[in-house]
Formats: structure tokens, C-alpha cells, sequence
């Protein structure tokens, strides 16, 4: 038995329109996190000239975000301590796992402090999760083999957690990895799926994400993790 066999349904349909809700599904760029940042090293090639920059990629290194650089470029309007990092991406899915905002803006009374306050939090932001594709029994190159997925969905991992295919209920399809979140505006670029999470997947999925950020009610996670080893383990953890 796995956590597959216990949220069925794990989707349900999702509206048309409206702002994004916890709990949906949505395509949104997504950076490779690496260990070593990659740096754009820009300086201008011609002291004289804002516009004639030169670019150079480099690992990150001791120098970088210290105000080393010798000129400013205006193009780019680069602060003394700020630099440009440069990382892979793809467009993967998304679960929503909370909506962030101060809503009460207009009760700041003084002028510049309220205008500084809506460009910095006074747009809706969400904090995403995102799904990575499990590999396929012919497949080898990636992260999740079988017995890995196998493991988690046993619940062992709990900032790891198994998704179904979408039609094929019995199928791990992807693993929403609660160790990458990030924060996305969910607009250009993004794109809501059809489906979303259901209730029961969602309340479960909630609870692992509590149990990993370290607050909030836990307690499904841990019965239901609880239930899957009296109930066996799934078969992939032994082979």
C-alpha cells in the first residue's frame, strides 16, 4: 500500500478563470537549483560609454556581490552589491501551497512609505512547490527510480511527495518536491492546468508541508505514514 492508494481521487477539475487557489496546478518557469551559483559578470568594455558592456560567465566567487565593480551600468541599473545570476530552467507543474499579500496598504497615511510598500508587497505572491516526472521501468537517467518513488510513497520523505498520473490512478507520475519551493506571481509565463488537487490529496499534501516548514497541524501525515507501514509496504521497497 502507498499514499496513491489512499487519496483516490488525487485530482478533481479545476474552474475556469479565477486567481490561482491553494491547491491548483499551474506550469511556471522553474530554475535548476545549483550548488555553485553561476555569476554574469558584466563590466563596461568602454569606460567612456554606458552601453558597450562585455559578458562573462563565472562561477560565483569571493569578489561578487561586494561593490567591486569599477563602473556602474545604468542599462542594467545593477546596485554596488548586486549581481546577475544566470541558471538553467524549464517550464514544470506547480502546486499552489500558499497565497501571500498585505491587503491593507491604504491604511499606511504617509505618501512615500505607502507607494515603497505597494511596489514591495502589495502584489499577490505564491509560494509553489514543484513536480518532478518519475522514471519509467526503461528509464535511467532520472532522479526518481522506482524504488525510490516506491519509497516515498510510503511516505518515507516527507518533503517528497508521490502524485498519480492524471488519468491512471494507480500510476506514480511525479513527485512534488516540498525541498525546491519558491515564489512565483503566477502570471507571465504561467499557465493554470484543468485539474487540481483534491480535497482529501490536498489535506494530506498540507500536512507533509507543515510537518517539513516546522509548523501547522502534522498529525494527518503522520497517520497516515503510520497506517501505509501496518498496512505493507509497497513491493518496489524490497525489490
Amino acid at each position: 500500500m502507498g499514499i496513491l492508494s489512499l487519496i483516490e481521487p488525487a485530482f478533481v477539475n479545476r474552474p475556469r478563470g479565477g486567481d490561482p487557489a491553494v491547491g491548483d496546478l499551474y506550469w511556471v518557469p522553474t530554475g535548476y537549483l545549483q550548488e555553485t551559483p553561476t555569476i554574469l559578470d558584466v563590466q563596461r568594455s568602454n569606460p567612456e560609454e554606458h552601453g558597450e558592456v562585455e559578458f562573462r560567465l563565472r562561477e560565483i566567487g569571493a569578489s561578487h556581490f561586494r561593490g567591486g565593480r569599477s563602473l556602474p551600468i545604468k542599462q542594467l541599473n545593477l546596485e554596488g552589491t548586486e549581481e546577475l545570476l544566470v541558471s538553467r530552467g524549464k517550464r514544470r507543474p506547480c502546486v499552489v501551497i500558499a497565497r501571500t499579500t498585505v491587503d491593507n496598504i491604504a491604511e499606511i497615511t504617509e505618501a512615500s512609505q505607502r507607494r515603497l510598500a505597494e511596489k514591495g508587497v502589495g502584489k499577490v505572491l505564491y509560494l509553489v512547490a514543484p513536480c518532478y516526472t518519475t522514471a519509467k521501468l526503461n528509464e535511467r537517467e532520472k532522479t526518481f527510480g522506482p524504488q525510490l518513488v516506491a519509497r516515498i510513497r510510503a511516505l518515507q520523505y516527507p518533503h517528497l511527495f508521490c502524485l498519480p498520473e492524471r488519468d491512471k490512478p494507480d500510476i506514480p507520475g511525479s513527485v512534488v518536491r516540498l525541498d525546491r519551493l519558491f515564489a512565483s506571481f503566477l502570471a507571465r509565463g504561467c499557465e493554470a492546468l484543468e485539474y487540481r488537487l483534491s480535497a482529501d490529496a490536498l489535506e494530506v499534501f498540507l500536512s507533509a508541508a507543515a510537518s517539513v516548514l516546522g509548523g501547522g497541524d502534522a498529525t494527518l501525515f503522520v497517520e497516515m505514514q503510520n497506517l501505509i507501514r501496518e498496512s505493507g509496504l509497497p513491493d518496489e521497497i524490497s525489490n
